[in-house]
């Protein structure tokens, strides 16, 4: 197929294409893909936020955590989600929050959507749904040095979960609605709400039992 006039190495001025412009062009290419592959910083896309490497590079353990805190919110709330709220407080508060919101959206909407949900396109896939998303930040430390909280709202009310970091690496679940809670949010977990009353643990243990669970 014949290369237009509007090829992106077409001069305009003397109505060829200039070689020279191609190979810096696809040399600029290349260290573009080098740089989202070494550092995730993506200077130049149009549907992720743009944020520096070494920001990136504080940020990571934190979008872990907030993809799984996606995940597992997704998992225990019922019904259509109106608005998510991803709060950052204490040292995480210091952080770029549209990467780890992206995460977030990711791990949320990626267990209640039948398509792909990635950083590129988690933003507009909420909009679709109708979910508003909001971002907060305070330097309040809520008892941990750093805390990612999670809110949905449905019709049925709030969901919320959250989560710290262990040495500012290893996840941590600490909260789920206003309970307190302390475990490992990955591989299969098991979620119940009951009444706290003598019996109820012993039964379902005895369910799982004779379920080889």
């Amino acid at each position: 197929m014949p290369l237009g006039a509007r090829h992106r190495y077409y001069d305009a001025a003397s109505r060829r294409f200039d070689p020279r412009g191609a190979a810096g062009g696809e040399h600029e290419d290349r260290r573009r893909c080098s740089c989202v592959l070494t550092t995730g910083e993506a200077a130049s896309a149009v549907n992720l936020p743009i944020i520096p490497a070494k920001q990136l590079n504080r940020s990571g353990p934190y979008q872990h955590l907030a993809h799984a805190l996606g995940g597992f919110v997704a998992a225990i709330t019922l019904g259509p989600i109106t608005e998510l709220e991803i709060g950052l407080f204490g040292r995480a508060a210091k952080l770029d929050p549209r990467s780890i919101t992206s995460h977030a959206l990711v791990g949320l909407l990626g267990k209640r959507l039948a398509v792909t949900v990635n950083q590129a396109n988690a933003a507009q896939l909420a909009q679709r749904q109708g979910i508003s998303v909001r971002e907060i930040r305070s330097d309040a430390t809520h008892d941990y040095l750093a805390l990612v909280e999670m809110r949905v709202t449905t019709a049925a009310g709030i969901t919320s979960a959250a989560g710290t970091l262990l040495g500012e690496r290893l996840p941590r679940l600490v909260r789920i609605d206003e309970y307190d809670v302390e475990a490992v949010p990955e591989g299969h977990m098991l979620f119940t709400r009951h009444a706290d009353q003598p019996g109820v643990v012993g039964a379902l243990a005895s369910i799982l039992g004779r379920e080889n669970i």
